[in-house]
């Protein structure tokens, strides 16, 4: 019996041997390359349309990839100024608006003052739509 269980071990791990030598004299499987792109394996799907910085900037701003679409350098523009003014301007109006405006039922002379800051409140709303709408500065503040 141990003479029989000896020999099946050894024949076990002599194929195990053989798996082994196998496996590794094999040659590699061929991979195929994806065609659109020259990846091996495809885990996500592309979209590269041929979309640049600039063109995201007209399709945010509602025009399409089409004409009349806004300019992006003027975009640019009101998005900085959006950034770096009118939130600044928001917030400093926000507080004394909010301060100031029970007041207004009392004392009349502050109905202009917080008009004014509410305008200065509305400032990143007229900022955000000329970005979307590309408007240059001079068209944004002429008056109708």
């Amino acid at each position: 019996m141990v003479i029989v269980g000896i020999s099946l071990i050894v024949k076990r791990l002599v194929q195990k041997a053989q798996q082994k030598f196998e496996y590794l004299t094999r040659p590699p499987p061929v991979r195929r390359m994806n065609r659109r792109d020259g990846s091996r394996t495809r885990a996500m799907p592309r979209f590269d349309y041929g979309a640049s910085f600039m063109n995201a900037l007209r399709i945010a701003a509602g025009g399409g990839l089409g004409s009349g679409s806004g300019n992006p350098i003027w975009m640019a523009v009101w998005m900085s100024t959006l950034m770096f003014v009118a939130f600044p301007v928001a917030g400093v109006s926000a507080t004394w608006y909010i301060l100031l405006s029970p007041f207004t039922l009392i004392f009349d002379g502050l109905n202009p003052w917080t008009d004014g800051l509410l305008r200065g409140v509305q400032f990143t709303h007229f900022c955000a739509k000329h970005m979307m709408e590309g408007t240059p500065l001079i068209e944004a503040f002429k008056q109708p």
